[in-house]
């Protein structure tokens, strides 16, 4: 089978949408969006053909995808380590007698997805394809893409629509930032039912030449929500073996003093592509990205002085199956990953970041050209759905018209809250305590009770319960905003009946803020006892709680005097 050549000028796609983003007036820097020349094809026959042109990301046709694994092989494939196993693998046109044919080849097959959207090989499994695993150099070439080695299969459990992956990066590129290409296709896994996948350009060494040049470094997976304090596995590249550059950003980020700190980790993360990640990301209710859960995103880490395209960390988009949900979603909220409360504890980065919000939005806003895009992704894909049933296809009408509103009502949301005051700090004067207020209770099972409750002499005293023939974690907590200074907490508490949950959890009772927490067993019990808590905030501001609770089995109860609990700056 001889394929037809299908390759863009080098760089059009590219120089389209940058042309586009440019009337945004992002200060995101400039990528190296320079693409691999594609090599002629050769005849497609099972593992000869090293490299074939195929319309896999152009969005022209919805393509049928024939994956064929021994079921010899399931077990492996559902192991812990999810390995590849070799698997027949080909394309074939669907709707379209033009659209090439490549294969079978023999490629590397595995599962992928996480808590939510894992599945195993007789549900809905989503697929990762490596097409050079067990056959070197082995490859596509795509007119959107360049050389393609590596792409995953999306079942969109998590996703009816079908279209998420693809708007949240559509949203990416149109703000001008560099994200993966997404599209769709029928997917044949052996002889099960024939269902729609989302096809994802995959994180590789070529995506990283791509976006970033020449530049050495390391690629990471955030894997499961691990921020990059944890020791991240490393996708590609040929950077430091032994997380040095993560823990390089994490040692930056606790410096103690503060305008060093800020210094430091402008110097190891690109902060001002961040700042768009940031937005653009909170702007699509990417609830489970790395912004808001640290989840579900892949970092470049350059190495340190390698003179290429880009000097920091940059943090790349990924898994958004679930957008557009909670459109009421903070923009500003202070709390989320490590890096997001670095941005958010500064005055300056602060200010940055919600100037930033205000030219992302206008990237999309008013969402006309967003929308027709939309519908014109969706015309294509709902026309090479024909055999999956007319059925399958009404659904997805319905679900498209329930997002275009959601995309317009979280435009409008954005905008209100860009106009809106920043949350206050509490002012607390030096010498006047302040009562600690907005009080809140999390119990880890329903069992145990939290609710207020007279305990003479207190009238409102908060109160946790364990029932008789449970055991869990039961709490009080109290949120707040400060500024930098020295602070004290005073307040009392008692308890009575505590049980340790085992001889290895002897600990019973949890005093803490968020700089420090004390479990503790207490030796008097049914009395009220005096606690007295210090901290120092050194950041130009950030949120705090204090908490207290208890961990108990078979019973147990912990009473707070809400209204005996201060917070006094002190004045040194």
């Amino acid at each position: 089978m001889n394929s037809s050549l299908r390759v863009l000028p080098k760089g059009l796609l590219w120089s389209s949408l940058l042309a586009t983003a440019a009337t945004v007036s992002l200060s995101i820097g400039k990528w190296n969006l320079a693409y691999e020349s594609p090599r002629s094809s050769q005849d497609a026959g099972r593992d000869t053909s090293k490299t074939a042109d195929v319309d896999l990301f152009t969005g022209k046709h919805v393509p049928l995808l024939e994956v064929r694994v021994e079921e010899s092989a399931f077990e492996k494939l559902e192991s812990e380590e999810r390995p590849y196993v070799r698997s027949d693998f080909q394309i074939a046109g669907l709707g379209d007698e033009q659209a090439p044919l490549v294969g079978p080849w023999t490629v590397g097959v595995k599962l992928k997805g996480a808590a939510g959207s894992y599945q195993g090989p007789y549900e809905k499994p989503g697929l990762t394809v490596r097409l050079d695993k067990f056959r070197k150099d082995q490859s596509l070439m795509d007119p959107a893409v360049g050389t393609v080695r590596k792409f995953h299969l999306n079942n969109s459990v998590q996703d009816e629509t079908y279209f998420h992956e693809w708007l949240g990066t559509e949203v990416f590129r149109m703000a001008g930032y560099p994200a993966p290409s997404v599209s769709h296709a029928i997917l044949q896994f052996n002889d099960f039912d024939r269902r729609l996948v989302v096809v994802r350009e995959g994180y590789d060494k070529g995506f990283v030449k791509k976006h970033a040049g020449e530049t050495g470094g390391n690629l990471y997976d955030g894997g499961f929500c691990q921020d990059i304090e944890q020791p991240l596995e490393k996708d590609a590249g040929d950077g430091p073996e032994d997380h040095s550059d993560l823990r390089g950003i994490i040692e930056a980020v606790e410096e103690p003093e503060y305008s060093r700190r800020l210094e430091r980790v402008a110097q190891l993360v690109d902060l001002d592509r961040f700042l768009t990640f940031m937005a653009i990301e909170r702007l699509i209710c990417h609830w489970d990205g790395y912004s808001n859960s640290a989840n579900n995103y892949r970092l470049f880490v350059p190495t340190e002085n390698s003179g290429g395209a880009i000097s920091g960390a940059v943090f790349f988009p990924h898994g958004m199956d679930q957008l557009f949900g909670d459109l009421g979603m903070d923009m500003f909220d202070p709390h989320g990953s490590i890096i997001a409360r670095h941005v958010m504890s500064s005055n300056e980065l602060r200010a940055r970041y919600r100037e930033r919000v205000r030219e992302v939005i206008r990237s999309i806003d008013p969402p006309e050209r967003l929308l027709e895009r939309l519908q014109s992704r969706f015309e294509v894909v709902v026309g090479g759905c024909g055999t999956l049933g007319e059925e399958f296809g009404n659904s997805l009408r319905d679900r498209q018209s329930d997002l275009v509103a959601r995309i317009r009502e979280r435009i409008a949301q954005v905008n209100e809250q860009i106009d809106a005051p920043e949350p206050a700090p509490l002012e607390i004067a030096a010498g006047e305590p302040r009562p600690l207020e907005g009080w809140y209770p999390v119990c880890d099972i329903e069992e145990i009770r939290a609710e207020v409750r007279s305990n003479d002499p207190v009238a409102d005293a908060l109160h946790v319960s364990v029932s008789k023939g449970s055991e869990g974690f039961g709490s009080w907590r109290a949120g707040f905003l400060l500024t930098q200074g020295h602070y004290k907490i005073r307040g009392r508490y008692k308890v009575n009946r505590l049980r340790s949950i085992s001889a290895e959890a002897r600990e019973t009772l949890l005093i803490a803020t968020t700089f420090q927490e004390e479990w503790s067993k207490p030796r008097e019990q049914g009395e009220w006892q005096e606690i007295e808590l210090e901290f120092q905030v050194v950041e130009d501001q950030r949120p705090a709680e204090v908490l207290i609770g208890i961990r108990s089995k078979g019973g147990g109860e912990l009473w707070v005097d809400q209204q005996s609990f201060r917070i006094e700056r002190r004045g040194d």
